[in-house]
């Protein structure tokens, strides 16, 4: 009896015929959905318990020196915030120039995080008045410390302003404009007071 000639080797058996072929493309996809689907909700999920504050407030800085640094550079005149109350802070200042003309500008926080700033300049036009009020428009007046302001407020009212043009010995012209109500803009008017220069 003769051996069968394609019997492999060290088998007790014939091999199985190979089954069908099974498609993996349709499984793959599917997996590949279910996993960015779990990241998608892990990342939601850390996204939720990572505390989130409105955002940290900007930095105090020091008005004196660079107002006194102005006065003694141009010889103006320039006003500052004086014992304001409790809560005001200085964020920003700097001299700037505001439809070409030089401009002293310093910007507050109040205490309920509003902006109020004062802007100054010699010969000031109409545009620079514009300029320095987001286009607001008359409203009227507002007597602070015996003076006589103009009021303005922004088309959208969202912002006011006080401004007091430059006469009767005022060579600059002030605005006074800000976020917030026109009693705080008054109390910061009523605080301005000359710079003195820093030689010394």
């Amino acid at each position: 009896m003769s051996t069968p000639q394609n019997r492999p080797a060290g088998t007790g058996a014939e091999p199985a015929p190979p089954g069908p072929t099974r498609r993996r493309g349709g499984e793959t996809a599917r997996n590949m959905i279910i996993s960015t689907v779990v990241v998608v909700l892990m990342a939601l999920v850390l996204f939720a318990l990572v505390p989130r504050g409105k955002g940290a407030d900007p930095a105090t800085v020091d008005v004196a020196p660079v107002a006194a640094q102005v006065v003694d550079e141009t010889g103006w005149p320039i006003s500052a915030p004086q014992g304001l109350p409790e809560g005001w802070k200085p964020t920003n200042v700097r001299f700037t120039t505001v439809e070409q003309l030089r401009t002293w500008h310093a910007g507050y926080l109040t205490p309920d995080k509003q902006y109020v700033s004062i802007d100054q300049t010699r010969n000031a036009t109409d545009r620079w008045v514009a300029a320095n009020t987001k286009d607001a428009a008359a409203s009227g007046t507002r007597d602070v410390d015996g003076r006589t302001w103009r009021t303005m407020r922004s088309p959208d009212g969202k912002s006011h302003a006080l401004v007091l043009r430059a006469g009767r010995g005022r060579p600059l012209t002030t605005v006074v404009w800000g976020t917030s109500s026109y009693d705080d803009l008054a109390t910061f008017a009523g605080r301005l007071q000359p710079v003195r220069a820093g030689r010394g």
